[in-house]
Formats: structure tokens, C-alpha cells, sequence
């Protein structure tokens, strides 16, 4: 190995111009005061830091009086003086405000000159840190509202290190797993992770760059031993130089969401029983009762057939009239367990218009008989997702109960319309018929034999009925009803548009 003395001394003329560079390179001006003159003198990079011209002559006020009025202007008053009196250098940083009106943040450094005991002169150096002084605000800021959100957040939070040891924890992670700083800083990840998810693949995959975070499941041990159900987010913080540092974990407690997810699926089984016990009840009026009533309406026919004087008897027609109310009650009962507990009926894409003229066909008669006009506005494009024989029954339960309630007082007029609302179809079926109470019998409008006009065919049933059905195609019923007006009932369906 060899070693060269080399001399890297300069010359004066040599020193300037690296000077100049130097200067040019930080910001840094130079400046004077000569007190005995009174004169200051500033270099062209003292100028162009205070936004002034080249040939600006400053004094010693106006260059104080460049300081931000206030603190600034105190601080820096107070240094000069204590330079001038008390030899005392002084270096800070203070803001100014330059000739352009910019705010700018600045160094000043100040120097005595004495001879004989006395200040005769300053100078110094005056150099723009701006810059760098914004920045480190910034950087300040965003540290101060990392640690506070960090702190305070209502997640738990924490740093570790590459090992997985817990360097940092907010208080919400210490009230989750209920170990406190201190304890924890002894443990790891892997300590406090259930046996069966102590895989670390992620891990590796956030170290070797092939993702920047992840998100997880995870089940933590609390210190009392309970498992606390969490989601995991973790990232990795690198160097300038992408070299790993620590990881950052955001822990989201999902105990409660937990328990409450198992308790709504423990009901959905619970209910899911209930509607099969449900439906083998439907299945034992529809049949056993029926079969039952069958045979006593058979019973009771030959009987009127062997004694035929029992028509003349009070009590035979009262069992008769018993028998035909029990044969409708066992048939409304069958319908509407049905409703509610048919899960498979099959949802299918109709066309609107269509089952409106299907209805239409099918109580043409009646429609004739009572002179009614029925007015359709529906287009013929639309279509719906429906059980379609509840739709045929929804329909025909509405025309049918519009013509049976009409006024005898005006004509009747039918109206049915259509139109797409969101997701869903709105139909309107209007008539200028009975109204209905709704200040008084609103609550009871779909209720079970629920009647608001005097009928000989006034079951109770037709709109009970119709709201089951539409709420089996989750969808809406409501109806708006003036006096002297007729109602108007409007369901709201899902579409067919995608």
C-alpha cells in the first residue's frame, strides 16, 4: 500500500471562486454593519434572499424592519443589541418578509468586531432556509397526526419489529387484549396468535416485496384466555433505501360482530325449522282437516237424503250452515299457510301487460254485468320478476274487489297503470268506487278478516291474502283512499330492466 501527501491548500485567488459557489449553492449571504458610518452592506445573495433590487441600499432599520413584525422583529432587536453591548454572537432562525410581501424563513448568524473594547462593526451571515424549514413543518405535522391518530384511534394499533415483537400499542389494542405496554413488549404476534394461524407467508411476501399490505382473519388470545376474533391489516415501513424497518397493524375486534353473525345464524336455523313445522301444519289442514270436513259434509248430505224433513228443522240447517263456514275457513286457512311457507315457488320474467289482459279475459263477464270501464296503461315492454300465479291472484283479487265495491252512485271507472320507480315496477290499480276509512281502519286494511263494506261475499280475506303474496315476491303494497273518491292500490314489484 502506498501513501501520498498531497497538499490541498489554495491560493486567495484560487479560495473565491469556491466561495462564490459555495454561497450560491446554500443561499448563504454575507452582510456588515459599520457602526462607526452607520452603513450596512449586503451581498447580491443577501438581496435576492429579500426579494429586493441590486442596487437596493439598506439601512439598519429598514433591515430589521424586514422581520415579521412581533416576536421576529423582538427576538432579533434584542440579539443585535445584546452583539453590540455584550460581544455576544448569536445564530437563529426567525422569519422575514421580503420586499415582494413572502413570508420566508431564514437564518441569521451575527458577529462582533472589537478592537480596544469596543464594538466598532457586525457582519455575518444570512442564509434562505425556507425550504427546508416548510418541509420539516410538514414532516412535524404529519408525524404529530400519525401519533395522534395512532394514539387515539378507536382500532388497535401497533408497531413491530421484523421479528414480530410489539415495539408500540395504542390503547385500544391494550383494552382489547388486555395486556399493557410493558407486557406486551415482552411477547410477540405469534405469541398471542391461536396455534392453528401461526402460518407467516404473508409476512414473507410484505418483506420480499411481492405485496405491499395484507388483510386477515385472525384469532388473538386476550390474557384471561378468551379468544378476541379480529381482521388484521398490516403493511411494511422501508428506508430511503427499501430496506424493511417494522410493520404497522391496524387489529379490528370482531368478537361482537361475531357473536352476533352466530346468534342471526342460530336464528335462521330456528326459523328455518319453524317454517317446516310450519309447513307440515299447512300440510295437515290441507289435508287431514280437509279429509275430515270431507267426510262430515258427505255425512251430513246423506242424512238430508234419508231424512228429508231435516230441511225443516232449525238446529239441521244451523249444522249445515256450521259445516259450509268450516269448509271456507279450512280452504282461507290452507291458503295463506301456503303463501307463507312456499320457499320454492319459482320467480319468472313476465310481461305486465299480458297478466293484465289475462285478468281482464277472465272476469270479462262480470265486468260487463256491472258496466264497468277499464282503463289500461301499461306498456307493453315491461316486464317483472314474479311468481306468476301470484300476480294473476293479486290482480284479480284487486279488479274483483273494485267492481264488487263500487258506488251506486256514479259509474264505475277502473284505472291500471304502470310505471318503472328504481328497481322496481309500480303498479297503480285505481277506482272511483266505496272509499275506505284509512283515519280509523288503515292499521287493519291487510289484516285477517279485515271487511269494510257490507257484502253478501265479504270474506276478510282478498287483501290479507294479496299482501302475504307480495311480500312472498318482496315487494311493497299501499293504498291511498279519499271520500266520496274510490282508492287507489299501489305494488311495487321488481323489475326485469337488467
Amino acid at each position: 500500500m502506498k501513501v501520498y501527501n498531497t497538499d490541498f491548500s489554495l491560493s486567495k485567488k484560487q479560495k473565491e471562486p469556491l466561495l462564490d459557489y459555495l454561497q450560491e449553492a446554500a443561499i448563504i449571504g454575507l452582510w456588515k454593519v459599520d457602526l462607526s458610518t452607520a452603513m450596512v452592506n449586503w451581498c447580491p445573495i443577501t438581496r435576492r434572499i429579500h426579494e429586493v433590487d441590486d442596487n437596493y441600499e439598506p439601512s439598519f432599520d429598514k433591515a430589521i424592519n424586514f422581520y415579521k413584525p412581533g416576536e421576529n422583529q423582538e427576538k432579533i432587536t434584542e440579539l443585535v443589541q445584546d452583539c453590540y453591548t455584550n460581544f455576544t454572537k448569536y445564530d437563529v432562525e426567525l422569519q422575514i418578509i421580503t420586499a415582494k410581501g413572502n413570508e420566508k424563513w431564514v437564518r441569521a448568524i451575527g458577529l462582533p468586531v472589537v478592537e480596544n473594547g469596543k464594538c466598532i462593526a457586525l457582519h455575518g451571515l444570512f442564509q434562505d432556509i425556507d425550504e427546508k424549514t416548510q418541509l420539516l413543518k410538514k414532516l412535524a405535522l404529519k408525524e404529530e397526526q400519525f401519533r395522534k391518530t395512532f394514539e387515539y384511534a378507536v382500532l388497535g394499533m401497533a408497531m413491530l419489529n421484523l421479528e414480530g415483537q410489539w415495539i408500540k400499542v395504542n390503547k385500544a389494542l391494550v383494552n382489547m387484549l388486555g395486556y399493557n405496554q410493558s407486557e406486551l413488549s415482552k411477547l410477540t404476534f405469534h405469541d398471542l396468535t391461536h396455534h392453528e394461524e401461526r402460518h407467516l407467508h404473508n409476512t414473507k411476501r410484505l418483506i420480499s416485496g411481492r405485496i405491499e399490505n395484507y388483510q386477515a382473519e385472525k384469532r388473538l388470545i386476550h390474557k384471561n384466555g378468551d379468544v378476541v376474533y379480529t381482521i388484521v391489516s398490516v403493511s411494511l415501513v422501508r428506508d430511503d433505501m427499501g430496506k424493511p424497518l417494522n410493520f404497522v397493524a391496524q387489529i379490528n375486534d370482531m368478537s361482537d360482530f361475531r357473536k352476533a353473525s352466530d346468534k342471526v345464524i342460530q336464528l335462521l336455523k330456528t326459523s328455518e325449522s319453524q317454517n317446516k313445522r310450519l309447513l307440515n301444519f299447512a300440510h295437515i289442514v290441507s289435508h287431514n282437516l280437509s279429509s275430515h270436513y270431507s267426510n262430515i259434509d258427505m255425512l251430513l248430505k246423506l242424512m238430508e237424503l234419508e231424512a228429508k224433513d231435516m230441511h225443516d228443522s232449525p238446529i239441521c240447517n244451523m249444522i249445515s250452515e256450521a259445516v259450509r263456514n268450516l269448509g271456507e275457513t279450512l280452504e282461507n286457512l290452507s291458503d295463506v299457510a301456503v303463501i307463507n311457507t312456499s320457499t320454492k315457488q319459482e320467480v319468472s320474467r313476465v310481461n305486465l301487460l299480458n297478466y293484465v289482459n289475462l285478468v281482464i279475459t277472465q272476469i270479462h263477464g262480470i265486468i260487463l254485468q256491472n258496466r264497468a270501464k277499464i282503463v289500461v296503461d301499461v306498456n307493453e315492454g315491461l316486464y317483472v320478476k314474479v311468481i306468476p300465479a301470484y300476480l294473476e291472484s293479486i290482480l284479480l283479487n284487486l279488479l274483483s274487489n273494485a267492481i264488487k265495491y263500487k258506488s251506486e252512485d256514479r259509474e264505475l271507472h277502473i284505472e291500471i297503470s304502470a310505471k318503472r320507480l328504481h328497481n322496481f315496477v309500480q303498479i297503480n290499480v285505481k277506482d272511483n268506487g266505496m272509499d275506505i276509512d284509512l283515519k280509523t281502519q288503515g292499521s287493519k286494511v291487510f289484516g285477517m278478516y279485515k271487511t269494510f263494506h257490507n257484502h253478501e261475499d265479504s270474506r276478510g280475506l282478498g287483501l290479507f291474502i294479496t299482501k302475504n303474496q307480495v311480500d312472498a315476491m318482496e315487494g311493497e303494497i299501499s293504498v291511498v283512499s279519499e271520500v266520496n273518491t274510490g282508492s287507489n292500490f299501489k305494488i311495487l314489484l321488481k323489475d326485469d330492466e337488467d
